[in-house]
């Protein structure tokens, strides 16, 4: 009883402590205005549980995650039909990408605030059979009350940064408590395994899977969807694309000083640029400004006959792009507040891939790339001499694009060596 009580006091002046920034999201960029009161816990749907079939309840965070539980659940629904699927999330935007990507669920909801009245109330309907996390979103409360009321609990996909770790070790009493109520950690690589054990994990509860963003990696759009692309972002058939994608600040002012000067020598040469978060497409659109490049916008279109660079404000299109591209930046990576995102997603379709220096969020990724040799690992600095030496040595580009195709391809299989770690918790409910 202490414990929770604490726990309720540290949240709620946490809480507090976060309320400014939300208020000047809510006020500057109109966030917050629908996930709020639902994550209070008002308006939560009722939920139907088919012909007496399982209720699961999966939690994915971001876009990403979204990304890489979907072919689980796909899988699972496909041998559990008469389950019913209820997917969380946090942001408006993740729970966007949620309803876009996971159509198999059957309810899309808003993971409630981690207090003992917000999360009680939904339990007492809810009632899961089984509580899947995606990566490492833990909510004491919430796996509490799920174990509270009967409900297997997974971690897939899972990882923890070298920071959290830490955090985790120094607070061994809540950790503790807190794995206790989890059954199974599916961990995307041995690097994460011996940080859960570091934490004092119980070593049986630990299992290596795989990356499951590997098989959730996007299927190659038609032809005619190509070229459908290829005409609304201007680019003739005799242009080099070069797409940057998942940009956070200040890494568009970084890069684009880099690249401005290419872009004038290069006239053939074509920027497509995706920011990460949809507050910040007016910031990056002044910055094409402020380098005197001639753009066009996803959502606003160009008024230039061949603009320099196409901003992509909008979400869900930066997979797309990625296919359109000559070379590729993936971006989160040149400022170390962010620690890089998913290289794979252009290395699928054997684009050459450069990053940036700061890569800790993605260690198993960056670990295998080089092994393969199938990325260019940079500082900012040294973005614009590399793009100039892809640009005239085609035969590198191909060999770091055929290096990609190799490493994705001895990556994939981590969707069913999970649904095989899981399954018993699984059949356990049917």
């Amino acid at each position: 009883m202490l414990f929770s009580i604490m726990y309720e006091v540290v949240l709620f002046l946490l809480f507090l402590a976060a309320l400014p920034k939300a208020l000047y999201e809510y006020i500057r960029y109109g966030k917050h205005k629908t996930n709020f009161l639902k994550r209070v816990g008002f308006d939560f749907p009722h939920i139907n549980r088919k012909n007496d079939g399982p209720i699961i309840w999966v939690h994915a965070v971001s876009v990403g995650e979204c990304h890489a539980a979907n072919p689980l659940i796909k899988q699972i629904k496909s041998e559990l039909p008469d389950a019913t699927i209820i997917v969380s999330s946090v942001s408006e935007t993740g729970h966007a990408e949620a309803k876009k990507t996971i159509t198999s669920a059957d309810y899309h909801v808003y993971l409630p605030f981690d207090f003992h009245l917000c999360v009680h109330h939904i339990f007492k309907q809810v009632k899961p059979d089984m509580v899947i996390l995606t990566e490492g979103d833990f909510w004491y409360r919430f796996l509490k009350e799920a174990k509270k009321h009967g409900a297997n609990i997974a971690v897939i996909n899972g990882k923890v940064s070298e920071t959290s770790a830490k955090r985790f070790c120094q607070f061994r009493s809540f950790t503790k408590r807190l794995f206790a109520l989890i059954d199974i950690v599916c961990v995307q690589s041995e690097l994460y395994k011996e940080r859960f054990l570091a934490m004092g994990i119980d070593p049986a509860k630990i299992v290596v899977t795989g990356n499951l963003k590997v098989d959730s990696l996007p299927t190659a759009i038609s032809e005619s969807e190509l070229a459908e692309l290829r005409k609304t972002l201007h680019i003739a058939p005799g242009d080099t694309v070069l797409v940057i994608g998942s940009t956070h600040d200040p890494e568009e002012e970084l890069l684009l000083s880099q690249l401005t000067p290419i872009l004038t020598s290069h006239p053939t040469l074509k920027v497509i640029i995706a920011p990460r978060h949809p507050e910040r497409f007016e910031a990056v659109a002044q910055i094409l400004e402020k380098h005197g490049l001639s753009y066009g916008s996803w959502t606003k279109g160009s008024i230039h006959a061949n603009p320099q660079a196409y901003l992509i404000d909008a979400m869900g299109i930066l997979r797309k792009c990625y296919q359109l591209a000559d070379i590729a930046i993936v971006a989160g990576s040149f400022t170390d507040k962010v620690g890089g995102h998913n290289i794979m997603e252009p290395q699928a379709f054997g684009i050459p891939v450069l990053t940036g220096p700061y890569m800790y969020s993605q260690p198993q990724l960056i670990e295998c790339a080089k092994y393969y040799n199938a990325i260019l690992q940079v500082s900012s600095t040294e973005v614009g001499p590399t793009i100039e030496k892809l640009l005239a040595d085609s035969a590198l580009r191909q060999q770091l694009g055929k290096q990609s195709l190799e490493m994705v391809k001895e990556l994939r299989g981590a969707t069913m060596r999970t649904r095989n770690t899981i399954w018993n918790y699984l059949v356990a409910i049917k």
